[in-house]
């Protein structure tokens, strides 16, 4: 029964450690998302490979901040290092103090949460196994001469992609990790345009070129464990705008053609769209009309810098903005065990293991 004890009360005191930390890194979280922001608000003219890569470092520094950093006995040694007034500053109450047992149940919510968040994200790659076994190859011969080369230069640049077609899918997509397939819908070949198909399938290229599949991988990660952080929300949302753009900078790059890119753009989307409500039977009109606002929001963000005729022609990463944000988001992670805390856990609040326990187990043996 001792054991037993033992066992709770350790894995209390770890719950109610982990919390504290999760609580206490939330301010610092949302100041390195704002210094991203600010930063690129600033650097206004940064492409958006740039821009990706800010807040791509912002969202692996986020997650990074409870991971690394532990209070507590850690934090007092710091502090005890330090100059007075600093140590005074680090030492200052928390401005929210909870019970242990609220500790508790708040680790058991996160874990619930995350652990949901993490079955979703496992079911979509397993959903995603299945999708590419349901894919079938294309048939070149079949295809418009122009189409046949861009697949025979995507295909001699990384001769470990393939390209396939499904009828499971209503959008373009790239596919990655170890078999990497750009999958275009059934109706794109029959429906689009030989130009449109050459874009699309750049698009896609662009994805795997730049590894987008375990980015997005990593950024779904860090979504499911962090779902309750808002600044982690925010990042994502600039995470998915910026990887499309990023894409779209390559096809610019080759093509030369803006105008012709975005008429491409639209009518992929009103197509999309189209195919997506002539099937109301396989999906709620909820979930379709909330689709429909989030990728018409994106693709006007995306129309916008297409047609900027004073965009960033660079398709390089700026690394000194790279080298600002890694700056700021070191001096976080240093700061973090001497800033004030924002939350404490009172575990003076709950029963001591040492009440529940024989003294005699605790005490030394006398001198002989």
């Amino acid at each position: 029964m001792n054991w037993l004890s033992l066992i709770l009360s350790l894995s209390q005191e770890a719950a109610q450690a982990s919390i504290g930390r999760i609580l206490n890194a939330l301010p610092e979280g949302i100041l390195i998302a704002v210094f991203a922001w600010g930063l690129l608000r600033v650097l206004r003219k940064q492409n958006s490979g740039t821009r990706f890569a800010v807040w791509f470092l912002a969202l692996l520094s986020v997650a990074a901040l409870p991971l690394l950093t532990g209070f507590g006995g850690g934090q007092k040694q710091v502090l005890a290092g330090m100059p007075s007034a600093a140590a005074s500053w680090g030492s200052m109450r928390p401005a929210i103090s909870i019970p242990a047992g609220w500790g508790s149940v708040l680790f058991l919510a996160w874990a619930v949460g995350a652990s949901l968040a993490m079955a979703r994200l496992a079911l979509g790659l397993w959903q995603l196994r299945g999708l590419r076994q349901s894919c079938t190859a294309i048939v070149k011969d079949e295809l418009d001469p122009a189409v046949r080369k861009t697949i025979e230069s995507i295909v001699s640049s990384d001769q470990s992609v393939t390209i396939a077609s499904s009828e499971f899918v209503r959008v373009p997509a790239a596919v990655g990790f170890w078999k990497r397939t750009i999958i275009l819908p059934g109706w794109a070949l029959r429906e689009l345009a030989p130009e449109d198909l050459n874009v699309i399938l750049l698009h896609e290229f662009a994805h795997l070129r730049r590894g987008d599949d375990w980015t997005n991988l990593i950024q779904k990660i860090v979504r499911a464990l962090f779902f309750f952080h808002p600044a982690v929300w925010w990042i994502d949302s600039r995470l998915s705008v910026e990887r499309e753009m990023a894409c779209d900078d390559a096809v610019l790059a080759q093509t030369a053609n803006p105008h012709g890119y975005a008429t491409c753009l639209v009518s992929l989307l009103e197509r999309s769209l189209a195919h997506r409500v002539s099937q109301p039977l396989q999906e709620k009109r909820w979930s379709m009309a909330q689709a429909a606002v989030r990728r018409a929001h994106e693709a006007s963000l995306r129309l916008a810098q297409i047609l900027d005729h004073n965009r960033p022609m660079a398709t390089r990463i700026w690394k000194p903005a790279v080298g600002m944000v890694s700056a700021f988001s070191l001096f976080c992670l240093m700061a973090l065990p001497v800033a004030p805390q924002f939350v404490a856990v009172d575990r003076d609040s709950g029963p001591a293991y040492a009440a529940s326990v024989p003294s005699h187990d605790f005490v030394a043996p006398a001198a002989a």
